[in-house]
């Protein structure tokens, strides 16, 4: 990739061209039908959405930066000398992520970056505003500036005005040029030219990194796979990643020697099937004395004493539905926080895995009721445990340190039962009403600005959300 580029193609004098991102570009691009233009137009058009788009993320952060301090006083996030409360915004952070259906930290993320843009720096705001620079390279100039610590030398000198002269120097450097630059590399180079004018920052800002995001993280994709994060410094994950892929090479080479030798029982034609992808998993699996499970098999795998793959021996909990593993419907499993599993897959875990099985009736419901009592018993608290799993609070995934929680409350009801408890984590539990929040029926929070939201209670297997999608005539699979 070029360092930076920019479009010097003539105007084809169409009718957006040279319209101000807004309204009017809007009203001008609503009319038309790209598919009837020609390539050089359509090319022009697609350049004039984008720039609508990035006013339009623009004009949304203007607006969050505007909510931003009403929605922090309501829900005590500032008090009352003017200081950001971190238990209070956290409050905040779930209005907002509420509002915009994100995770409270993207809601955060997107709040904070419409602060900086709006009221810290404004040139940025008005440059997206304007069409000068993309709604991605604004924040990557926002991101660059907020990573930064400052540390002044001079203990008089006020730590936030040599902050905000540091910040503004360098953006009179980067801005006239922004437009040029690929998100990525602007946010490089807006770093590059912090750290010359102030040269510790980037060791402090290193050193906070070492301590912050040296660490492992898992998160779920589609179709039943998932991602393993390893974050550390640069020149130590780059080794890491060297050792596998040497040690992929090696067992790949391991197995084409295995299928070569004269007289094996081994398909020959099995010698390519794994990808390089593959092969670097299961070189990083085999280290631990684990078999990958779902690619082909090789006999570099480990294996138990009985010839069995080796399966981590850990609590894996997989949800998958009676029927499905009586075989008589293929119904996808689910393994909890990574998402749905293909049948077979799930039969196969249940037949060969050491694994928590979570197996759901599908015909009818349990209604577990302990009267007036306030605390749930232990049974009660097992059975909301494992069908929720997760704290119900809109936007909040919290599946660890949850209270068994009554919505409504306990003093409003004087009674225990499945429909009304439920799992909330301790924050969304404890302290919500002295936040503003409130659970005035079954599933349904509202806030302190007065939206409300009802929320959808957790499904162990998700079914179709259209009530009319199975038939009542259907039999029963067993």
């Amino acid at each position: 990739m070029a360092d930076a580029w920019f479009d010097t193609t003539p105007e084809q004098d169409l009718p957006w061209e040279g319209v101000m991102p807004g309204p009017d570009l809007a009203a001008a691009l609503a009319v038309i039908d790209p598919h009837t233009l020609e390539v050089e137009a359509c090319m022009s058009y697609a350049k004039a959405c984008d720039q609508l788009s990035s006013w339009s993320q623009a004009q949304v952060g203007l607006a969050l930066a505007a909510a931003r301090e009403p929605v922090l006083r309501a829900t005590g996030g500032i008090t009352v000398d003017g200081h950001v409360s971190s238990r209070g915004e956290s409050w905040a952070w779930d209005e907002f992520a509420a509002l915009l259906h994100l995770a409270p930290m993207t809601a955060a993320t997107r709040v904070h970056r419409g602060k900086a843009m709006w009221h810290d720096h404004p040139r940025i705001g008005r440059a997206v505003q304007a069409g000068e620079l993309t709604w991605a390279q604004g924040c990557a100039l926002v991101d660059a500036m907020q990573s930064i610590e400052t540390s002044p030398t001079n203990d008089d000198i006020d730590v936030e005005a040599a902050h905000a002269r540091m910040m503004s120097t360098a953006l009179d450097q980067m801005l006239t040029t922004a437009g040029r630059y690929a998100p990525g590399r602007l946010k490089t180079r807006m770093l590059a030219a912090i750290i010359r004018i102030e040269p510790t920052a980037h060791k402090k800002l290193h050193q906070r990194s070492v301590k912050r995001q040296t660490g492992i993280e898992v998160w779920g994709l589609s179709h039943g796979m998932a991602t393993l994060g390893i974050t550390g410094v640069a020149v130590d994950i780059d080794a890491l990643k060297s050792l596998i892929h040497s040690h992929a090479q090696d067992l790949r080479f391991k197995h084409d020697e295995l299928v070569n030798t004269p007289h094996t029982p081994i398909d020959p034609d099995s010698a390519d099937e794994r990808t390089v992808g593959q092969w670097r998993l299961a070189a990083m699996l085999e280290v631990f004395g684990l078999a990958p499970i779902g690619m082909p098999a090789s006999p570099v795998d480990p294996a138990r004493v009985d010839g069995s793959r080796a399966i981590a021996n850990i609590d894996v909990k997989v949800v998958v539905d009676l029927p499905t593993i009586l075989g008589l419907v293929h119904t996808p499993g689910e393994i909890p926080g990574y998402g749905p599993i293909d049948p077979e897959l799930a039969t196969f875990l249940a037949a060969n895995g050491e694994w928590t099985r979570w197996i759901t009736e599908p015909v009818t419901g349990h209604l577990l009721d302990d009267g007036d009592r306030r605390f749930p018993t232990a049974g009660l608290a097992r059975f909301i445990r494992a069908r929720d799993m997760r704290c119900a609070a809109p936007a909040c995934g919290r599946n660890t340190n949850l209270d068994i929680d009554h919505i409504p409350t306990w003093a409003a009801t004087h009674t225990t039962n499945a429909q009304q408890l439920t799992l909330s984590c301790i924050r969304h539990n404890r302290s919500r009403d002295a936040h503003g929040w409130n659970t005035p029926a079954p599933h349904t929070w509202t806030t302190p600005t007065g939206r409300t939201y009802t929320t959808v209670p957790h499904q162990a297997l998700p079914r179709s959300d259209n009530p009319d999608s199975a038939s009542d005539d259907e039999p029963i699979p067993f």
